[in-house]
């Protein structure tokens, strides 16, 4: 398992009738933006009211990497 293998939040998700959006590291996803992750959110919690997210351990990754400089220990700094 680890940080680069979603599959399981992803069969927990297919196999839960409740879940709208599961995260997963081996797709990625724009966080901001006309068809960013927030913007999907905030128009789902206007209709619906409520959101279900599956995180997988790993997701956005490359999202955090963008605002931080990674180490060789996979420790993050500003």
């Amino acid at each position: 398992m680890g940080r680069f293998a979603g599959f399981i939040a992803m069969e927990a998700a297919s196999a839960s009738r409740d879940v709208n959006i599961c995260l997963v590291p081996e797709f990625t996803f724009d966080i901001n933006g006309p068809k960013g992750l927030l913007e999907y959110v905030l128009k789902r919690l206007k209709i619906k009211k409520h959101i279900v997210i599956v995180a997988a351990e790993g997701a956005g990754n490359l999202n955090i990497a963008k605002s931080f400089k990674t180490k060789l220990r996979g420790c993050y700094e500003r």
